[in-house]
This record gives structure tokens, C-alpha cells and sequence, in this order.
């Protein structure tokens, strides 16, 4: 991955620029400084080569126009996109194992770990126990519980992988509990009766796989 930072300071404001490539796409993020309204737009190059050609190339283009490269304030919200105690406190069926909280959550992390959508960090710390998700000897809700403490935030994923996720997955907006109850939960008393195995991750895996092919084509 890689990060590129202008700014341009104007008499009461300072406008930036960030673009930012991960994989083949090119992240590009422009607004002012500590004012909201952030223009946000992703562009699918072909390769990592390639968008890093691209993103120095409209750091140029900035340049000429004023900006200049400059150090970007930390200010990262983290956001919480879900945490298994959250639903002990709300519809829980009472008769299931409280691992049964984990599933749906899982079951997107486990995608999201597959799809290579999780931060850098996450990657490294947890290196031997990713690389045993994706050779299918741990599940996703397994990971989520054991090293996740039950509790998915956007520290654990990539640009990308937050993006998405914010898009489908909120539970609020996205439609990732909608797919997921009607792919797996449709004859079930709820969605927590969902079983943690391979076979109805595979049922979901798919269905969110064409809801990531149709948002990155938007994007």
C-alpha cells in the first residue's frame, strides 16, 4: 500500500488530496482540512504498478496547481460495525450456546479475510490463524470470537474493506442481514440458528460476492 498526502493552503483553508493504492485500486480523497464533505473516488487499474503510476502522476497534476506534499492529521474514527454481546441484551434465543452471536458476523469476516480486504496490521499479528481460515480449519466465527473478542470494528480492515462494509454490511443501511436471512435463515426460527459450517458459508460467500462485483462497478 501505498500514500500520497498534498495540500494547498488557501487564506482561511486548506485544501488536501490523498491518494492512497491498495492492490490495483486508487483511492482518491479530497476535501479541507477538518471540514466535512469529503469527495471519495475509487478507480480499478489492472494492477498495483499501474495505480501507483497513476497516483503519482495526479500528484503531479496537483502540484502544478499549487498543492504541495504534506503530513495528514490523525484524526481516524474508528468505527464499531458489530459486537456479539450487543444481541445477549436483545432477541438472543435463550435455548442456544451464546456462540451462536458469532455466526452472521463470521461468516462476513470470514469473506472479508479471504477477499485479502483486512488492514496490514491485522495480517501480520494474526498471520498463522488467517492463513488457517482460508485453509478452512478454523471458521471466520471462530476467529471472530478467539482473537476479535467478539467486537468487528474498521481497525481490522483495508480502505477498501471498510468502505464496502459501511456500504452493505451496516446493519442499519446495508443489505448484508437481508441477504443473510434470506439465504440461510428463511425456514429457521431466527437468524442465530444459523449453523457455523462450511456449506452455509459458501450459500452467503457467493451472494456477497456479487454484491461486491456490483459495488465496485458503481464505484
Amino acid at each position: 500500500m501505498k500514500k500520497l498526502y498534498l495540500i494547498k493552503e488557501n487564506k482561511k483553508t486548506t485544501d488536501f488530496v490523498q491518494l492512497q493504492v491498495e492492490d490495483k485500486f486508487l483511492h482518491i480523497h479530497s476535501g479541507k482540512v477538518g471540514k466535512a464533505g469529503v469527495s471519495k473516488i475509487t478507480k480499478s487499474l489492472g494492477s498495483f504498478d499501474r495505480a501507483i503510476v497513476e497516483a503519482e502522476n495526479l500528484a503531479a497534476t496537483y502540484i502544478d496547481k499549487g498543492y504541495k506534499y504534506g503530513e495528514e492529521e490523525d484524526s481516524t474514527e474508528v468505527i464499531v460495525f458489530d459486537k456479539a454481546k450487543w444481541h445477549f441484551n436483545g432477541d438472543f434465543p435463550t435455548e442456544l450456546n451464546e456462540y451462536q452471536a458469532y455466526v452472521h458476523t463470521g461468516f462476513y469476516l470470514n469473506w472479508i479475510i479471504v477477499n485479502q480486504l483486512i488492514c496490514e496490521e491485522l495480517g501480520d499479528e494474526f498471520s498463522d490463524e488467517i492463513e488457517k481460515v482460508k485453509r478452512r480449519e478454523i471458521t471466520g466465527s471462530r476467529f471472530y470470537l478467539d482473537y476479535l473478542d467478539g467486537v468487528f470494528t474498521s481497525e481490522e480492515l483495508s480502505s477498501t474493506g471498510i468502505n464496502f462494509t459501511l456500504d452493505y454490511f451496516d446493519f442499519e443501511k446495508g443489505n448484508y442481514l437481508q441477504d443473510y436471512e434470506m439465504t440461510l435463515a428463511n425456514e429457521l426460527p431466527t437468524l442465530y440458528h444459523v449453523e457455523d459450517k462450511w456449506s452455509n458459508y459458501e450459500l452467503i460467500s457467493r451472494i456477497i460476492d456479487n454484491r461486491y462485483s456490483d459495488w465496485l462497478k458503481e464505484k
